[in-house]
């Protein structure tokens, strides 16, 4: 899986999401107000996709800073 396939897993209202859904109306600000707090029911933080992009990042970003130290 490469590193663009990772951000589209982020949630939709994840402005590193390429298919981020910015808000457009008062709809999606509240839904924006519902993923910072975790509780948003876009399809990937649904199926749990969100939390495990996160993670890869989270790895890839410390095996990058290891690697160049």
């Amino acid at each position: 899986m490469d590193i663009k396939q990772v951000y589209k897993n982020l949630c939709y209202y994840d402005d590193r999401n390429p298919n981020y859904h910015g808000p457009v109306d008062l709809d999606d600000k509240f839904r924006i107000k519902l993923y910072n707090k975790d509780e948003c029911y876009c399809g990937n933080c649904f199926y749990g996709r969100t939390e495990l992009a996160k993670y890869i990042l989270t790895l890839l970003t410390h095996t990058n800073h290891e690697t160049n130290h």
